[in-house]
């Protein structure tokens, strides 16, 4: 992770000059500067933000002790976003395996409980583009995954994880790519995303610092699918069989370098095509409808997982709804209560997105603004 302008790599130092900034900014009235990693994101809660910067790039391959590491990691938890509810009771038409049951239009959910566990509240995120075989996630395929992070943490809306969390600090750091011959172009299991994880997070930060203070968003190339190992659950619309969910945020602890957070993030603007009807699978919009769908539905995807990820880093011991309320809704996040619900038209630092609401304690309800 570089600091402009001195280049200091690590999540410490971007946090660091993160918290430096916001007392010196204090202590002179508020007119102090806050410095910004080199992608441009050094923010305060809610706050103003220096003008982004290009994002830069570093460049990583996965190697056998990578894959190594993947092996004897310990300790991985994890939790989907689930497919659309039409497109779950399509898929389970196709073999034995059930449907999760979950409410299609939910006004008023059960309030989140908090189960005692770590939360994320200072981190830096890192999107980590992925090529397999052929398969090339290159960030222009996604939008602008860079800007939306550091405008959704440059602004106001932030204060709807932050009532869980506190007053936290969340900045863009570098981005980076992954080419790798190691793997097929076919479905991508739990080791062999770890050891792509490994490769990025072992040299783009430090021993030491990864942590709660570090969070890193896999993106996949289109076509690509993953699936859970030794399970049939799967980002799989190519096999509706298998298909069960759209993304997931997950940790798991390395014995080298540690815990480690993670977001996986398949390509979003996928429909499902099944006797002449077409499905929006991860999204409740369509190419038809949106003509921002690839960045709506990647947007939409990547806050999803970000705010669950600060909310509930090793789930379920952070910020979910009790199975002991006896609803349906046990064991869901806050964005999981607001999935499917709208997309809407939310202004984060200045730019209209449009992105699913979050659910929120305050408000005993799925929000777009805050407060």
């Amino acid at each position: 992770m570089r600091i402009v302008p001195t280049h200091a790599r690590g999540a410490a130092a971007v946090l660091g000059a993160l918290a430096l900034g916001m007392l010196l900014a204090g202590c002179s009235g508020g007119s102090g500067s806050v410095p910004r990693a080199a992608s441009g994101a050094g923010q305060t809660p809610g706050g103003s933000t220096a003008p982004l910067g290009p994002e830069t790039f570093a460049s990583f391959a996965v190697s056998s002790a990578d894959q190594a590491a993947a092996q004897n990691a310990t300790g991985l938890a994890r939790h989907a976003f689930p497919i659309a509810p039409k497109v779950v009771a399509l898929a389970s038409s196709f073999d034995s395996r059930s449907a999760t049951a979950r409410p299609e239009d939910v006004t008023y959910p059960e309030d989140l409980a908090y189960g005692g566990g770590s939360l994320v509240t200072n981190a830096v995120t890192h999107n980590v583009y992925l090529s397999v075989g052929t398969a090339n996630s290159s960030p222009a395929i996604w939008g602008d995954p860079h800007k939306f992070l550091s405008d959704l943490f440059a602004s106001t809306y932030l204060g709807v994880v932050n009532q869980y969390v506190g007053a936290g600090i969340y900045a863009v750091g570098e981005s980076a790519l992954v080419t790798s011959t190691n793997f097929s172009y076919g479905p991508l299991y739990d080791n062999d995303l770890l050891a792509i994880l490994h490769s990025v997070a072992s040299q783009m930060n430090p021993p030491g610092d990864n942590g709660y203070n570090v969070i890193y968003n896999l993106f996949l190339p289109p076509g690509v699918d993953t699936c859970y190992s030794y399970t049939a659950e799967c980002y799989s619309p190519d096999h509706l069989s298998t298909f069960a969910f759209c993304a997931y945020h997950s940790s798991v602890t390395f014995g080298d370098i540690g815990h480690v957070l993670y977001t996986i993030q398949p390509y979003q603007p996928a429909t499902v095509v099944e006797g002449g009807n077409t499905y929006e699978s991860c999204s409740i919009l369509s190419p038809q409808t949106d003509p921002n769908f690839l960045e709506d539905a990647t947007d939409s995807s990547l806050e999803h997982e970000t705010f669950e990820t600060i909310s509930d880093p090793d789930p379920p011991s952070g910020w979910t709804v009790p199975y002991s309320n006896g609803g349906v809704a046990g064991g869901n996040e806050m964005a999981d209560l607001c999935d499917y619900s709208s997309l809407e038209s939310v202004l984060l630092n200045g730019t209209l997105y449009k992105i699913q609401p979050m659910y929120s304690n305050k408000a005993h309800a799925c929000v777009n603004s805050y407060p």
